[in-house]
């Protein structure tokens, strides 16, 4: 979870930071403005215009006039190029007059991205140094547009042990200026299994009782993943059996990574075992007819859970005539399931091979089929 965070926020510095300055937020703090972010494609000064491209995809034509404030890399319109990420605030006018009143652009910095644990907090000097996975330590500096998320708010917070994101540039003498530095504790892992007790899913919420008898709540959020017989919130009903990877929150909230939950079957399914040759092939049902030994026939239906070995592929590989061996299991509706499927052709019906079938015993040459087990 902390590691999607630091990504996730770093990415959003990456497209912002450029165009996201003090004046554009105050200027959008009046009543009546707009705002908008994007690239630079047209510039007229000649004209007083510019247009921009936002993320979206939509085209904004806009005016300046005596009144624009500008900011950022730019100190008016002429300074403003065709490629420069821009943030604006503007008025629409009743005739559909888009007229900035604060433009901020400029060109965004080369950023590097790196996380790690961090080694040393000097607030003083306003620098610290983190250790990476490979070793690496690295040593940043911050100032007064330095950023900072997750459990701090400002460098005198930051801890030795935390673990911490940064997204940083180049300054002057070869220091490195952390332009975000994301940092808290990493969450202890936290495993549970049991029966789910109840399910609140408006409130993102599920009581799990384990073995012993305890109950805990869990929250889910939109990185939770849903494995098992659920999919999301909405598919867990009580007395379903469940595993639960979590963590806790600093709200003193379990909040779960991983759901894997399931209805607990009343019985256990009867094994279904069976050797012979395939009499007839239904590839539309999904079945087979298998001829054994005694005369009897057995159909046998395959799924997408169905493995196949010896010669087969998948269940279009098999053909009446071929020598085959299942494993499977009997459902509710007294249907046979074939888990493990194995088939191949006698030998002396394979293309180039004339070596006669033994009169006593199965043909060889398919090799082993299914387990002995």
């Amino acid at each position: 979870m902390f590691k999607k965070i630091v990504i996730s926020l770093i990415a959003a510095v990456l497209i912002t930071v450029s165009f996201s300055a003090p004046a554009l937020a105050a200027e959008g703090d009046e009543d009546g403005l707009l705002k908008a972010r994007g690239k630079v494609t047209d510039v007229n000064t000649s004209a007083g215009k510019f247009s921009i491209e936002t993320p979206e995809g939509d085209q904004l034509r806009l005016f300046v006039d005596e009144n624009t404030r500008y900011a950022g890399q730019i100190e008016s319109l002429e300074d403003l190029e065709v490629g420069m990420g821009a943030g604006v605030a503007y008025r629409e006018h009743s005739e559909g007059k888009l007229v900035v009143v604060g433009l901020v652009a400029g060109y965004r910095p080369d950023l590097s991205k790196v996380k790690g644990e961090v080694t040393a907090v000097d607030s003083q000097l306003g620098k610290f140094e983190i250790v990476t996975a490979d070793g690496s330590r690295m040593r940043f500096f911050v100032d007064e547009n330095t950023r900072y998320q997750g459990q701090l708010s400002s460098l005198d917070e930051l801890q030795v042990g935390w673990q911490a994101g940064v997204a940083s540039k180049d300054g002057e003498n070869g220091k490195q200026i952390a332009v975000l530095l994301i940092a808290g504790v990493r969450p202890e892992a936290i495993r549970a299994q049991g029966s789910i007790v109840g399910v609140d899913p408006r409130a993102g919420k599920f009581r799990l009782e384990k073995t012993d008898g305890e109950v805990l709540t869990f929250w889910v959020n939109e990185d939770t993943n849903f494995r098992g017989q659920v999919s999301s919130i909405a598919d867990l009903e009580e007395g379903f059996r469940a595993g639960v990877g979590g963590y806790m929150n600093t709200e003193d909230q379990l909040v779960a990574r991983v759901i894997v939950a399931g209805e607990i079957p009343e019985e256990r399914p009867e094994i279904v075992k069976g050797q012979g040759s395939i009499k007839t092939v239904s590839p539309g049902a999904g079945k087979f007819q298998l001829e054994k030994s005694d005369g009897s026939v057995v159909t046998v239906y395959v799924d997408n859970l169905t493995t196949y070995r010896g010669q087969l592929n998948g269940f279009s590989d098999l053909e009446q005539g071929m020598r085959a061996g299942f494993i499977g299991y009997l459902n509710k509706e007294g249907k046979v399931i074939a888990r493990v499927l194995g088939a191949g052709k006698p030998p002396s019906t394979r293309p180039g091979l004339e070596r006669p079938v033994p009169e006593n015993g199965p043909p060889g040459g398919v090799g082993p089929l299914l387990p002995s087990s």
